[in-house]
């Protein structure tokens, strides 16, 4: 093993340095030497009587108490006759200069004599190195601060944004470290709409990498929840209608108490790798293919169909008709609302709706039910509220 010693231990004396390695390396091997008895060989004779010393100062207590429960002897060794541990620590070594070459940067001289203003700084570098605040040459090539000139326009430039994004050692660091990395080793002149440009790119590019795992996240969260699921021809399954879509019938309370599944039906076909077409009545205005999520598989073979609702139409909406108005009453905004009985649906599907909604949308049926109620005051006293609340906005 070698380690260096710190600045301070360096200062101590050659046998408290001695001391010192002794007991590093004894710890070092700890696995291999406790419980068992070994020797230490050293060049240090002093360190052979070790354990027999009376007078101690505080740092070699301090090394000593490290070795309690270690059975070792010191065995003393000239420094001659150790050349071979000697040989280890003081064979001679070489300092190798080593420098990168880069095949990218080849013919990057080239460019920057092509470009004008980038040649007369060269020239004038040659000329006085000090002529150009910032600019220097090193190895025939154009630096600013320390930073490798690249000319404006140069090709080079996608691929410079491709190796410090895109690649495995540029490692998609986001758009504001890349920007901060390719500045601090690359240079080259821009105007305010090339840079505005090119951290767009970057952010683009950022922006794009977080949608793609974004959606493979999404995916597969979604696909823990899925499961396979395949029909045969003449199966009969349920059809998922709920939560339908109401288009002019109120919201229920208990939304959740509709019915969920229609059927069953018998399946025709199957349509592409997660579609059924189902034998639907003939009346009915849906579309008969359906995607497998909707469908759930029948217990019993002898369950008799049950027929969609007959004011389905083909986007699913329910468009039902007023029949006849039950009741009305006014809520506590002071409008008016009539219970009303839907055409072709149960009694538990009606509803209450507002007069005004039903004049806009069924102004015939608002008609009988206006004549039905008159008598009970619901116009009388809609006009009223009216007048009402205009004398309450005159004294605001």
């Amino acid at each position: 093993m070698s380690q260096t010693l710190a600045a301070k231990a360096q200062q101590k004396s050659v046998y408290e340095r001695e001391l010192m390695a002794m007991v590093i390396a004894i710890q070092k091997w700890r696995p291999y030497l406790l419980g068992k008895h070994f020797k230490v060989h050293t060049d240090q004779k002093s360190l052979k009587f070790i354990t027999e010393q009376r007078v101690m100062g505080e740092d070699q207590q301090k090394w000593l108490s490290k070795l309690i429960g270690y059975d070792f002897e010191v065995k003393y060794k000239p420094g001659k006759e150790n050349s071979a541990a000697d040989s280890f620590s003081r064979q001679m070594q070489y300092s190798h200069i080593t420098t990168v070459q880069s095949e990218a940067w080849n013919g990057l001289e080239e460019e920057v004599q092509r470009d004008e203003k980038l040649k007369g700084i060269v020239q004038a570098l040659l000329a006085d190195p000090l002529s150009q605040k910032g600019f220097q040459l090193k190895g025939g090539r154009l630096y600013y601060e320390g930073r490798i000139v690249v000319p404006k326009g140069s090709p080079r430039i996608s691929w410079i944004l491709n190796e410090f994004h895109d690649t495995a050692v540029g490692g998609h660091s986001g758009y504001l470290r890349t920007y901060k990395r390719i500045s601090s080793v690359v240079y080259w002149e821009v105007d305010e709409i090339s840079k505005l440009t090119m951290e767009r790119n970057l952010m683009i590019k950022e922006l794009q990498e977080q949608l793609l795992k974004a959606q493979d996240m999404m995916r597969n969260q979604a696909n823990k929840h899925r499961r396979e699921v395949v029909y045969e021809v003449g199966d009969k399954v349920f059809l998922k209608i709920q939560p339908y879509k109401m288009k002019s019938l109120a919201k229920r309370l208990n939304q959740k108490l509709s019915p969920r599944f229609y059927g069953p039906y018998e399946i025709v076909k199957r349509v592409g790798e997660v579609a059924y077409q189902l034998k639907l009545p003939d009346d009915t205005r849906v579309h008969p293919v359906f995607h497998v999520s909707l469908l759930k598989k029948t217990i019993s073979a002898s369950a008799e169909p049950q027929p969609l609702p007959d004011c389905m139409n083909e986007d699913w909406y329910l468009e039902p008709v007023p029949e006849k108005g039950m009741d009305y009453r006014r809520n506590d905004q002071g409008d008016w609302e009539v219970l009303v009985k839907w055409k072709d649906l149960p009694e538990f599907e009606n509803s209450w709706e507002l007069a005004e909604r039903l004049k806009e949308e069924f102004p015939v049926f608002f008609l009988k039910v206006k004549e039905v109620f008159e008598g009970r005051g619901i116009g009388r006293y809609g006009r009223q509220y009216v007048r009402k609340r205009k004398k309450e906005k005159e004294r605001e």
